[in-house]
C-alpha cells in the first residue's frame, strides 16, 4: 500500500493496523511516522504472516518489537504493548495481559551475551533480540535455563525453593 494511503486510514479511520513481519520493513516505518504523529499507539497490533509464501521467520515476534523500538520511534515497553495488549484487545482474547484470574503465558528475557545493552529494554532499543531464559505455559515451566532459539541471555533464571532466582 502506498504510504500515503495507510496514513489516510491511520488519520482517518480508528481501525487496528497490523505490522507483520512478512511485510515490508520500509512501510512499516512509514507507517510508524504516521502513527508516531497521531498518538495512535493503541490502534498498532505485532504479527508473524509466518508461515508464508517467504516460509517461516525464527523469533518474528521478537524481531517486530526490536524493529520499532530501535527504528520505529517508540519505546520498548509500547513496542512489547503493541505485541501483547494491543494485539489481545484488538482479537478480543483473555491473554495479553497479567492479570489476576486471566490466562497468560510469562517469558523471561533478558540482555544477551555480547549486546552493549543493559537490559532487557535497552537491548531492544538497539535492535537485538533478548535472550529468552525461561517460558511458563499453563502454570508449568516449558523452558528453562535458555531458549536454544535465541541468543543467550547473560543471566538466566532459575526457581529456588521459595520463589525465582537469577543466576
Amino acid at each position: 500500500m502506498p504510504p500515503d494511503e495507510m496514513a489516510e486510514i491511520v488519520t482517518s479511520t480508528d481501525a487496528y493496523l497490523e505490522i507483520a513481519t512478512g511485510g515490508s520493513f520500509k512501510a512499516a516505518l512509514n507507517l510508524m511516522e504516521t502513527v508516531n504523529q497521531v498518538g495512535a499507539h493503541d490502534r498498532v497490533i505485532l504479527g508473524t504472516d509466518t508461515p508464508s509464501g517467504t516460509g517461516v521467520t525464527p523469533r518474528a515476534m521478537l524481531r517486530n518489537v526490536a524493529l520499532l523500538a530501535s527504528l520505529g520511534g517508540v519505546s520498548p515497553e509500547t513496542a512489547l504493548c503493541m505485541a501483547t495488549g494491543n494485539a489481545s484487545i484488538a482479537h478480543r482474547l483473555e491473554p495479553g495481559f497479567l492479570v489476576e484470574g486471566r490466562p497468560a503465558d510469562i517469558l523471561l528475557m533478558g540482555r544477551i551475551q555480547g549486546s552493549v545493552g543493559e537490559d532487557t529494554l535497552s537491548c531492544l532499543a538497539i535492535g537485538d533480540i533478548p535472550g529468552i531464559s525461561m517460558i511458563i505455559v499453563g502454570g508449568q515451566v516449558v523452558v528453562g535455563g535458555r531458549s536454544e532459539q535465541t541468543p543467550p541471555p547473560a543471566v538466566r533464571a532459575s526457581f529456588a525453593k521459595g520463589g525465582a532466582a537469577w543466576q
